[in-house]
């Protein structure tokens, strides 16, 4: 779906164009649907875009716990690296 010509997909338009910024005053678009304020949707769209950054920081947090895991297994083995060397070097 494309934007409003009215609005530009801001919501709203005024004297000067589209949007709020600019003009002196301004309306809610025809674009809205029937018994919503541009404010109800903008807040839906918030929540809409909180949810999908919510996902892809719980991806994130993943990655990291995967990488963090990686990095104690390393340093284990790094451990048992330097105990097998210093042995040898004792002996």
């Amino acid at each position: 779906m494309g934007k409003c010509e009215k609005c530009n997909g801001t919501l709203w338009y005024g004297d000067r164009g589209p949007g709020i910024r600019n003009n002196t005053e301004y309306i809610p678009c025809d674009c809205i649907p029937r018994g919503k304020h541009p404010y109800d949707i903008q807040v839906e769209e918030l929540k809409a875009r909180n949810k999908e950054l919510e996902a892809e920081n719980a991806q994130w947090k993943r990655v990291i716990v995967t990488h963090v895991d990686e990095i104690a297994r390393l340093k284990l083995f790094i451990e048992y690296l330097e105990m097998n060397l210093s042995k040898r070097g004792g002996e």
